[in-house]
């Protein structure tokens, strides 16, 4: 279960330009997105097994959710990246 929230996490934070790219405030925000996505796949797990559910909290919790994504960005982002020949000159420098 870990490994699956930390693969989920690196992908969000993949999406959002890399973690390098964040600001805490966003990691933050992004560590309760993964958790919150988490407790609603519970919830709909145990929905689709025909237990009872709050559909009230489901649904607030949905709403939550949408919000920290509207915060942290619907749009992938990409990331920095030097040039080719700046990382060619810095490897040759660093020799």
């Amino acid at each position: 279960r870990a490994n699956e929230l930390k693969s989920r996490l690196t992908l969000l934070m993949d999406d959002l330009g890399g973690q390098d790219a964040l600001s805490y405030q966003k990691l933050s925000l992004c560590k309760l997105a993964i958790f919150l996505e988490s407790i609603i796949s519970d919830w709909e797990r145990d929905l689709a097994q025909g237990n009872d559910v709050d559909l009230g909290k489901h649904t607030q919790a949905l709403n939550s959710l949408l919000g920290l994504f509207r915060h942290l960005g619907l749009e992938r982002n990409a990331r920095d990246i030097q040039s080719l020949q700046n990382y060619l000159a810095t490897k040759e420098q660093s020799v």
